[in-house]
C-alpha cells in the first residue's frame, strides 16, 4: 500500500543486484557493526563466547513507537494479468488495533476463525462447500493492525469469491458462526504459545517482538487474555474491519492489463 510501511519492495530487480560494488558491501558491514544492536541467545552461553559477544555488540533498547494503518475512505484495487496458472487475490482489512492494545487477543481469535486456524469458515464455506478457490487463508500483519485474506483461484471465479469473503465477515459481525469455530480457535492459539517454547526461534522472535513494543507478557499471561475473549469481543472486533485494499494477479493475455 502507497505510503505506509507495506509499499517496501522486497523483491528488488537483476539490474540492481548486478550494479552493487564491492566498495558498497564493505561499507554496508561497517555501518552494521558500528550500529547498537540487541542480542537474544537461547540457553546457556559459555563464558568465552559471551565476552567475545559483549566485546563484538553495542547494545541498546530497541523500543520503537508504532501505531495501526488508519482506513481509507475508499478501496484501493490492483490488478495485473500475466501468464500464470491460476488468480492470487488478496485483500488487506484495516482493524485499527496492534499488539499492544486490549483488544489484540480478540484480533488473534478472529483471524484464527475467520481464515488462520486449522478449522475457518473461509476454508469450510469457499473451498469445501463452494470449490471456488485452490487455497485461502489469513494472517495478521499485528504491527500495523493489518488483516490479510490470500486465494488462489480462477479468474471466472473472482466475483463470487469477494463476495463470499465479505459474508463470512459479515456473519462473524453478526455473531452468526458455530460454537465450535470459536472454541477451536482459543485451543489451537493457546497451544500455539505453549508449543513455541521447544523452539529457539520462535523464543527469540517473541523476546523481540516484547522489547521492539515495550510489551512484556508472559506465556501464562498471553493464554489468560486470550481465555477471557467472548464472542461479544469477536463480534465487536469484526465490525471494526475495513476493506484498504485488494491486489489481483490473474490469469490471461499479458495485454490485457487494466
Amino acid at each position: 500500500m502507497e505510503g505506509t510501511s507495506l509499499a517496501v519492495p522486497i523483491s528488488g530487480t537483476l539490474e540492481g543486484l548486478e550494479s552493487v560494488t564491492l566498495d558498497e558491501v564493505r561499507h554496508l558491514w561497517k555501518t552494521w557493526l558500528d550500529m547498537p544492536k540487541s542480542l537474544y541467545a537461547v540457553g546457556d552461553l559459555l563464558p568465552e563466547m559471551q565476552r567475545f559477544l559483549d566485546g563484538l555488540l553495542q547494545t541498546a533498547p530497541v523500543c520503537t513507537p508504532h501505531s495501526p494503518l488508519a482506513p481509507r475512505e475508499m478501496p484501493a484495487v490492483v490488478r495485473e494479468v500475466r501468464d500464470i496458472a491460476q488468480t492470487s487475490l488478496v485483500q488487506g482489512y484495516t482493524t485499527q488495533i496492534t499488539l499492544s492494545d486490549s483488544e489484540s487477543a480478540a484480533l488473534m481469535v478472529l483471524s484464527s476463525i475467520l481464515g488462520s486456524g486449522q478449522k475457518s469458515l473461509l476454508f469450510e464455506e469457499i473451498r469445501e462447500r463452494h470449490s471456488w478457490c485452490y487455497s485461502i487463508s489469513c494472517s495478521l500483519i499485528r504491527f500495523d493492525g493489518l488483516l490479510l485474506v490470500t486465494a488462489g483461484t480462477r479468474a471466472e471465479y473472482l466475483e463470487d469469491l469477494q463476495s463470499e469473503i465479505a459474508r463470512q465477515i459479515r456473519r462473524i459481525a453478526d455473531d452468526d458462526y458455530p460454537q465450535s469455530l470459536f472454541d477451536a480457535a482459543i485451543l489451537d492459539l493457546v497451544d500455539g504459545i505453549s508449543a513455541r517454547r521447544d523452539f529457539p526461534r520462535a523464543l527469540i522472535e517473541t523476546a523481540f517482538q516484547q522489547d521492539l513494543l515495550d510489551l512484556h507478557r508472559t506465556d501464562q499471561e498471553q493464554i489468560a487474555r486470550l481465555r477471557r475473549v467472548t464472542r461479544r469481543d469477536v463480534q465487536e472486533t469484526a465490525q471494526k474491519l475495513q476493506l484498504a485494499v485488494t491486489s489481483i494477479v490473474q490469469e490471461g493475455e499479458a495485454d490485457e492489463q487494466d
